[in-house]
């Protein structure tokens, strides 16, 4: 079974067989669960959060927010996947309407499916069913490190209201909106995306670099 504990083993792994300093965690969608679970469980392996387009929970409203996939995607997708016979191809041809705000050039569309059709539907299905179950809310107010949250918008797919909830109960959190992006930031937004995670990236070295100094002086 593919499952987001499975998933959290694996990262923590690769993490520790780097054997490199804490990282840098960035997610988006629902791989935004991994990360944030890595965290908690592992907080000597996690230096800092990014959290682009997620949500604390799978899908509907909780807390009276408007959070995780809506109503409309979820119907939509589980149509598709309930069709034994379909491909990747057709089940996701029509996904573009709830990823980008503008419709995208198709060169890059081309692109967002090309990424899609890596994951074989039989995984993308077993790890889904398991995410269902997850609601991070109480883990959002646990999180101690320093956390960047990134939303579009227009974000019918994962909602804008889950973004707003993140920077809210995360400790410290920062919350950047971008106005001209529905789920794929990174993409319709790349220039302005790029910019706010090198910021904080930035801002947190000389945080930490100030802090030593501190303990040094």
């Amino acid at each position: 079974m593919y499952t987001a504990d499975l998933a959290v083993e694996v990262l923590c792994g690769l993490i520790e067989g780097l054997k490199t300093k804490a990282a840098t965690l960035v997610g988006h969608g629902v791989g935004n669960h991994v990360n944030i679970i890595a965290a908690l469980k592992r907080p000597d392996l996690v230096e800092r959060l990014i959290i682009a387009s997620g949500a604390p929970w799978y899908q509907g409203d909780h807390d009276g927010v408007s959070g995780g996939f809506s109503e409309e995607f979820m119907k939509f997708w589980q149509e598709r996947m309930s069709q034994r016979s379909i491909t990747s191809a057709q089940a996701y041809s029509d996904l573009g309407e709830y990823l980008y705000y503008k419709k995208p050039h198709p060169a890059l569309a081309h692109y967002s499916f090309e990424q899609a059709f890596e994951w074989p539907l039989y995984v993308f299905k077993s790890y889904t069913s398991d995410m269902r179950a997850l609601d991070l809310r109480n883990a959002a107010a646990a999180l101690s490190r320093p956390t960047l949250v990134l939303h579009g918008r227009h974000d019918k797919k994962q909602r804008y209201g889950g973004g707003v909830y993140f920077a809210r109960h995360i400790p410290g959190a920062r919350f950047v909106t971008f106005e001209e992006s529905a789920h794929m930031i990174m993409l319709e937004e790349m220039g302005r995306f790029t910019d706010e995670v090198a910021k904080f990236a930035y801002e947190q070295l000389q945080s930490s670099a100030e802090a030593k100094r501190r303990i040094t002086a």
